[in-house]
């Protein structure tokens, strides 16, 4: 017998579900915050994300590579994705740092990959562009250019753009790999573009800012403001952010590429910079990390480290997530600059950190790719991860149970409803006979009229013997 309370069993049962649920939710706002698909996360180079961060990480897996990473993660669907100085292109599990696959070029992996449609692209040393599937890490095709390839590719309306020391940018077909178009500088480029507003800006070793249409190739606006763009723009606001080897760092119109402001460090500076809350962080050669108004290029906060900072900024939850040539990985309040903590690792630290999901990842010199996280909160997600999923699996139980005695209640329902029609036809029988009696209490039936019949005729025989 279906019981009410076994109903409210079943309905208490699927609210706490439904509770447990809500409680391992990622520690992003979206799909684009919980991945970080490309060098620097996004299209505009900011390495900024929505989100939370724990106030501490720990070490949660690292991975051995067979040489230096220079190379910078992309971090998408659970799967971290990194180049290494062993030629190889790896694809790791995001929470168990164990490989996937891996891909060997012919030469160094300074670039960093970006993934888009299920596609990796990566640029090697021996001057090319490859194209791997996402999720197998096969071969999809191979564009060559004339010298290494340093920049990081950005994918962006079915186009794949990068930068080569043969002094060329290249927008290709990123499902094909054939070119569309190029432009050549006077020097090297291994900036990695930016793209915003289907205008890409790229900056080259000549000192040349660069902003081009997207679709066509054609140059928009070009301003030399630097002696050596080793850095790379970022696009914020109608602005652009470079630094230059020359020690200074320009704030440039992204419509015309005039200088709004330039703040001098005194430094080279490699590192691209995040834009945050109306602050911009970056690193320099002499160990300075930066963070500046974006109106005005005013210094807010200065933290300094005891070697050079060639790493990019990530910031994330108020917090800023930058590595050192001192081999730390840093994480410092957006607001004050104070350090909140650092982890060390065995050699220098070039690359830059991507932020998601609650985790880090970075890569090191000593050869390995690190993730952080806060152990404690895993474990716990763990335990209610585990504790869900046997409720999910009783519910599935309750569920099917719902389901057979839904099946046996329609079939007494079927019965019933032959019972029905049994019932009304009897009724129906039982009706026509009543009927059929009455109407014969009311005439006679025939034999009561030969009954009749008879004693008349009896009575008249009597009659006449007398």
């Amino acid at each position: 017998m279906i019981t009410k309370s076994y109903f409210n069993i079943t309905l208490s049962l699927q609210i706490v579900v439904l509770l447990l649920s809500s409680i391992s939710i990622p520690l992003c706002y979206s799909y684009e915050d919980c991945n970080w698909p490309r060098f620097r996360g996004s299209l505009s180079n900011n390495g900024c994300r929505e989100g939370t961060v724990p106030p501490q990480l720990s070490l949660m897996w690292s991975f051995k590579t067979d040489n230096f990473v220079y190379s910078s993660p992309a971090v998408v669907d659970d799967k971290v994705y990194i180049g290494s100085n062993d030629d190889k292109v790896y694809c790791l599990d995001a929470d168990t740092g164990e490989k996937i696959w891996e891909y060997t070029t012919q030469a160094d992996i300074y670039s960093s990959p970006a993934v888009s449609s299920g596609r990796l692209y990566i640029g090697s040393y021996d001057g090319a562009l490859y194209c791997l599937d996402a999720y197998t890490g096969v071969e999809l095709w191979v564009f060559m250019t004339g010298l290494e390839v340093h920049s990081s590719p950005a994918v962006y309306n079915g186009k794949v753009y990068f930068g080569s020391d043969d002094s060329k940018f290249y927008c290709l077909n990123s499902e094909n790999g054939d070119s569309i178009w190029e432009y050549t500088a006077d020097d090297m480029i291994q900036s990695s573009p930016a793209i915003e507003d289907s205008k890409v800006y790229f900056g080259s070793f000549d000192g040349t800012m660069v902003c081009a249409d997207a679709e066509t190739g054609e140059v928009l606006w070009e301003s030399r403001v630097g002696n050596l763009f080793w850095s790379s723009p970022m696009v914020a606001e109608n602005r652009v952010y470079i630094g230059s080897y020359n020690g200074k760092f320009y704030c440039l119109n992204s419509t015309s590429g005039e200088k709004v402001w330039v703040k001098d460090t005194n430094a080279s500076i490699s590192s691209i910079p995040a834009v945050f809350d109306n602050k911009v962080f970056f690193g320099t050669t002499n160990g300075d990390i930066f963070c500046l108004e974006t109106e005005s290029g005013d210094e807010v906060w200065r933290y300094t480290i005891p070697d050079f900072v060639r790493s990019s900024p990530a910031v994330v939850d108020n917090k800023v997530y930058i590595g050192g040539l001192d081999g730390k990985i840093y994480c410092l309040d957006a607001y004050t600059g104070s350090n909140l903590w650092d982890f060390a690792t065995k050699n220098m630290i070039d690359g830059s950190p991507a932020v998601v999901n609650g985790r880090l990842y970075i890569g090191s010199l000593d050869g390995y790719v690190y993730c952080f996280g806060d152990v404690t909160y895993e474990m716990y997600i763990i335990g209610l991860e585990k504790k869900l999923s046997s409720l999910r699996a009783l519910n599935k139980e309750l569920e099917m149970d719902i389901v057979e005695l839904g099946s046996y209640v329609d079939e007494l329902k079927s019965q019933i409803e032959d019972y029905e029609v049994l019932l009304n036809e009897y009724n129906h029988d039982l009706s026509a006979m009543e009927l059929r009696l009455n109407a014969s209490r009311s005439r006679g039936t025939p034999i009561e009229a030969i009954f009749i019949g008879l004693i008349i005729v009896i009575l008249l025989i009597n009659q006449h013997k007398k």
